[in-house]
Parts: structure tokens; sequence; C-alpha cells
């Protein structure tokens, strides 16, 4: 199986629909913005209804559609939606959307393991700050999470129990969501740009990602990491995670360390390839067939940092992080070809996305204004 690659003729089966509230309430948090549900079949198949629906908001500034000449469409549907149903007309909404081509840039925004709807005010003011006049941001449910939860089930909760080869498809399914989202997008309303932003397990997905997606143009990775091991046994997730690296139902960390062994050696073999198409079955390749002894190596941002530019990332990470350590997020920033980074003295928490500072940062960047020192 390739990974991380989909079949696009898919590309146009989609759903959109404005959500009620970003027209007519004018008080609530998002009062600047016009969100729109983004659904579409995920390429990749788990068999859970519910997950292989892929659920996305794409946020809109209203002073953009109020400066446009196709205002007095977008006030037909102000005038008309009733306050308890969101206006679901596709075709109008494409209409409506189609009036944003080349006049925007576009975030895609990816949020952190285990996310609900508890947490999801600071994604949302984050996203208030981001959204101007010449942006738009894309908040996509990455697998098993938020509206993809499996009935009677938490957020991400599916993730905790997953072996290497569950967590390969996970992030399997995450990128080429990602991917198809931004086919769509790009039908939709051809941004100038397209970045990409993630926030832990995000930050993870969306180093994947860019490094497979070239019409992703900026990354901005926050509170991130890489090396599984570290990641799994270094931090609180060696009290989290049941299934990876088990034997006969128990956890070993001992048994983990001698599955990574060979992985700087499978780095250094995967970056000697000119070929840059990853599969699950090396067995045409006996040396990195010998050298993956976990599947898990092929989800790791380390394996695919080399394949990004230096001058395209932004990192933020920091000194008190409980998830990923020290050593995981300079791992990151070394093979990354040691990008601009933050070290902030702040948690392991999406607080950090009302950060003042943080909001600054990544601002400078996507708009390639000078940085500070970090």
């Amino acid at each position: 199986m390739e990974i991380y690659r989909y079949n696009k003729t898919d590309s146009h089966d989609f759903n959109l629909a404005i959500e009620n509230n970003s027209l007519v309430n004018k008080n609530n948090d998002l009062k600047n913005t016009i969100r729109i549900n983004l659904s579409f079949p995920s390429p990749y198949v788990t068999d859970i209804k519910k997950n292989d629906t892929v659920s996305c908001k794409i946020f809109i500034d209203k002073n953009i559609l109020d400066k446009i000449n196709g205002f007095r469409l977008y006030q037909n549907m102000e005038n008309n939606i009733k306050t308890a149903v969101p206006y679901k007309n596709t075709e109008d909404v494409k209409r409506l959307l189609d009036h944003l081509k080349k006049k925007t840039k576009l975030l895609i925004f990816i949020h952190g393991f285990s996310t609900n709807e508890n947490k999801l005010f600071n994604y949302y003011k984050f996203i208030e700050k981001i959204v101007n006049k010449k942006t738009s941001c894309l908040f996509i449910n990455l697998p098993f999470h938020l509206e993809r939860t499996p009935e009677n089930e938490t957020s991400g909760k599916r993730l905790i129990y997953f072996d290497d080869k569950d967590i390969l498809y996970f992030f399997h399914q995450s990128v080429v969501d990602i991917r198809k989202s931004v086919d769509i997008i790009e039908n939709l309303i051809c941004p100038i740009e397209i970045d990409i932003c993630g926030i832990s397990l995000g930050a993870m997905v969306s180093v994947i990602t860019k490094a497979i997606e070239n019409r992703i143009k900026k990354t901005v990775l926050l509170l991130g990491g890489g090396y599984w091991e570290d990641i799994h046994w270094k931090g609180m997730l060696r009290f989290v995670l049941k299934g990876n690296c088990a034997e006969e139902g128990k956890i070993s960390r001992k048994k983990c360390h001698e599955y990574y062994l060979n992985y700087f050696d499978f780095l250094d073999s995967i970056k000697k390839r000119e070929n840059k198409i990853f599969t699950t079955d090396f067995s045409k390749n006996p040396l990195l067939s010998r050298l993956c002894t976990k599947k898990c190596y092929l989800c790791d941002p380390l394996t695919f940092a080399h394949m990004i530019k230096t001058e395209d990332v932004l990192m933020i990470n920091s000194n008190t992080d409980h998830f990923f350590t020290r050593k995981s997020s300079k791992l990151l920033w070394n093979e990354l070809g040691k990008p601009k980074i933050y070290w902030l003295n702040y948690p392991h928490f999406s607080s950090l996305l009302r950060n003042v500072r943080v909001i600054n940062i990544i601002s400078d960047f996507l708009y390639n204004k000078k940085n500070g020192s970090g």
C-alpha cells in the first residue's frame, strides 16, 4: 500500500452549509467571521461511517465579502436564513465562495490529540485573530476526533489502544484527508497561498503533510516534536498509550527500545533514496525491510523532515512540555535544518493559542514580517 497518496477522481464529492449564527448572530465569539461547514468522504475507508466522513469548518472574514460584487447574494442568505437551520444550498455557497477566488490566503489548522468540544474555545479565539482581510482558515477534524468520534467513545480515545500499524493508518488517513481538502478548497476559492499550522499531534501530522503536499507553502509547528520512542516513554504519554509496542498484551519500554534501535540507520537510508514514495511493504528493498522493525517509523515526523525547506518552517516549543521532551523537539528541529524556533515557558495546553506573543510571532511569519529573537 502506498501511504499518504490517494485517487483524486472524487475531489468534487463534498457538501457545504453556512452556519446560521455566523450570519445572524452579531454577539457570538466569532462575530467577524462567516463559518461554512465542509464535509466529504474520506479517501481512506475504515468502515466506521462517522469517522469516514471528514468534517471541516471554513472561516472567512466578513469584511472580504462585504466589499465584493457578490454581496447581494450574501445579503439574501442573511435575510432569508432561519435562525435554527444552517443554510445548506451547496450551489449558492459555492457561488459565494467563488467571489473569494485569488483574494485570500488559507491557513489549514490541525488540532491536537483528544481535543473535544470543550477545548474549542481556545482554537476559535486563535482563528479569530488569524483570520483577517487576507486570510481564511480551514479547521479540519482529525480521524476519530470531534465530529468524527465513533458512537459511545470520547474524542481521540481510540488512539490510546492503537498498535504501530493502526497509528500509521491514522496518520495516512489524516494526511490524505487534508490533501483532499486542499483539492476542494483550490477549486472553491483558489487561495493566493496555502499554509498549515498544527499543535501537538497536529504538528506531527503537519510535518508529514507538508513533506508530501507541495501545494502547502509555510508550516507552523506548535508544541511538537519527533522520535516516537522518546514521545512514548519520556513524557506523559507513557501513562496513556496502551497499544504501541505491546507484546502479549503488555507494554514494554525495553521492547520498544529494541524496536527503535534501528531507527536512525533507517532514517539515513530513507534520506539517500531518490524515490520519495512511501509504502508499507519494503520487500523489494532488503535493507529497509530489515531496518523498519516498526510501522511507526513511517509516521515519525523525523522521517519526513528532510523533505521540507528550512525557511518554510516556524517552530514554537515549550521548556516545560510534559508530552514532547526538549530532546524530541530538538531532534525535529535538527532534521528540519534548524528553522526559526521559539522556546517559551508555557505548559502543553491549548490555551497557548490565546497567547498574544504567540499569535504575533505566527502572524509575522505567515506575512513575511521580520521575526524577533527566539
